[in-house]
């Protein structure tokens, strides 16, 4: 065994011997990259990325920002982008951005260029990093958006940036490459720009229609002007102190892209958003980029997008390096107190035509059970029946009190026969995922002409499942829209359809928005989702992020 041992360790050390090694590197150097600590920053702490800062020094053997005793045409491009992170809907402090152009004057001493290069490498990484993925892990908040994305090794990056002619254009190739994150990025100069200048609150009168008198018109006017509701030149031929038609069609414009109903009158719920702050329009953006960052799609597969604050979908094909809209419609989502809908990803398997719907436990639990108690005909009345389990295809159990105790204790189960009264309406699609959530059809078709929809136990309701069925059995000529209906509107038993054709579902959550015209669409935070996550971005800077 000695024998074998002594073998075993020349083995391990000519494995060691062999990979290069920071000879150069000097020893308080490589003490400073032990540490993964540097005094000098903001946050001291970069434990988190030791790993990639000891692999990078490995390969670069000693200084890589520092050349003659001055920091290299990178370190100097690469300190202005942290400088300016702001631009990217980043925070420059927690960079060190406005720090960095003072220590480059100060390169005179071998200590002095040390301490500046290691810091330098450990601010710089974790810029990279919550410029790629994001600062948070969104796990931390129970919300599942991917499997994970194909993210640039970062040590490999470190080692390009070092000795890129153009380091700022390398950095630019590893954010988040899906036009809905270009789009609202464009955005954020001008709400940069928005959020340092004074806000003048409105005035809260009654309701105003077009045509009256409005005292505060004038600043009505400029706060549209400004967010792109009304033209310059439309601007100039309202009257003064007057609630304008051009004026409502602009509040129009307005409402439309706060979620609310496009009525032009201006009333509570109106200047409710016109009084909200820029800076609060600042942080939704820049929260929901936070979001984007996180996000891993298949660019090779069709995309259902539901974002459930909007509570819209929409169905889009990959072209080249975006995507087309092919179906854009309402949902209702959860109730956002005791029903919330989760973010999620997942792909659709599954169209089922006229579904039996399986009352959940809680439903049966709050909802059902009380209701039966006060009303034994309840469940002929709304076609649910008693069964063993819930893809029973035996004979259905008659309503008994001691059935109804069973029920109660979970040893039987409640289902919904398909058909036209049936809570999941005519069709639903399948799409496998640990909260049991998926689309389906609804008879409650008055849902979707409220501005806000959330009102499901978690589900999904699609204003258009007819057409979402056919655009995602597409690839199968049998499958279309005519045939599609038919199915759901055909009397017999449920029908269950495979897609064969992969179609990924992102349930995802943002409350800014951009359209195809570069319109910023702007929504209440109905979950509370940006609370959080601003609460759990303020938490991460207590300790190593």
């Amino acid at each position: 065994m000695r024998f074998n041992n002594a073998l075993f360790l020349a083995a391990i050390c000519s494995v060691v011997a062999a990979a290069p090694e920071a000879a150069s590197m000097p020893a308080s150097m490589r003490a400073r990259v032990e540490s993964a600590r540097s005094p000098e920053l903001r946050w001291p702490d970069w434990s988190r990325y030791r790993t990639e800062v000891r692999e990078f020094y490995r390969r670069t053997g000693g200084l890589a920002w520092v050349r003659d005793g001055a920091a290299t045409p990178q370190a100097r491009a690469l300190a202005a982008r942290m400088e300016s992170a702001g631009l990217k809907g980043l925070d420059p402090l927690d960079y060190d951005g406005d720090r960095w152009n003072g220590r480059m004057a100060a390169l005179a001493t071998g200590p002095a260029q040390e301490a500046f290069d290691v810091a330098f490498t450990a601010s710089l990484t974790r810029y990279a990093s919550h410029l790629q993925i994001g600062r948070i892990n969104p796990a931390t908040l129970k919300q599942k958006v991917g499997a994970g994305a194909k993210r640039v090794p970062m040590t490999g990056l470190l080692v390009e940036l070092a000795s890129a002619p153009d380091p700022g254009a390398r950095l630019d190739q590893i954010e988040p490459p899906y036009p809905g994150y270009r789009a609202l990025l464009a955005q954020l100069p001008r709400y940069l720009e928005l959020a340092g200048k004074p806000f003048t609150v409105f005035p809260a009168p009654r309701k105003v229609a077009p045509g009256r008198a409005y005292p505060g018109a004038g600043v009505l006017a400029e706060r549209l002007t400004a967010l792109g509701d009304l033209t310059a030149e439309e601007a100039k031929t309202l009257r003064p102190g007057w609630y304008d038609p051009a004026l409502a069609e602009a509040v129009k414009s307005f409402q439309g892209r706060h979620g609310l109903q496009p009525d032009g009158l201006l009333g509570g719920k109106t200047l409710v958003q016109l009084n909200t702050p820029y800076t609060q329009r600042l942080e939704q953006i820049q929260l929901t980029l936070e979001r984007w960052r996180w996000i891993s799609l298949d660019p090779g597969k069709r995309l259902i997008w539901v974002n459930l604050p909007a509570f819209n979908l929409a169905a889009l094909t990959p072209k080249e390096a975006s995507y087309t809209w092919d179906l854009t419609c309402k949902v209702v989502v959860g109730e956002a107190f005791e029903h919330k809908t989760h973010v999620l990803t997942g792909e659709i398997n599954t169209v089922v035509f006229r579904p039996f719907w399986n009352v959940p436990p809680s439903i049966l639990k709050h909802d059902i059970l009380p209701a039966l108690r006060k009303n034994p005909k309840y469940l002929v009345r709304h076609d649910l029946e008693i069964v063993r389990w819930y893809e029973d295809p035996g004979p259905v159990v008659a309503q008994t009190p001691g059935a109804i105790r069973a029920l109660a204790a979970g040893k039987l189960q409640l289902r919904q026969r398909p058909g036209p009264n049936n809570s999941l309406g005519l069709v639903k699609l399948l799409f496998p995922n640990n909260q049991d959530i998926y689309l389906h059809d609804t008879p409650a078709r008055g849902r979707f002409a409220n501005a806000r929809r959330d009102d499901s136990h978690g589900c999904i309701r699609v204003e258009k499942p007819a057409e979402l069925v056919a655009w995602v059995l597409q690839d199968d000529p049998a499958w279309t829209l005519e045939k599609v209906k038919a199915a759901m509107a055909a009397d017999g038993p449920s029908v269950k359809v495979a897609v064969t054709a992969p179609v990924q579902v992102m349930i995802v959550y943002g409350t800014a928005t951009v359209d195809g015209s570069g319109r910023v669409y702007f929504y209440n935070d109905v979950y509370g989702n940006d609370g959080l996550l601003k609460k759990a971005l303020g938490a991460c800077r207590l300790k190593d992020f």
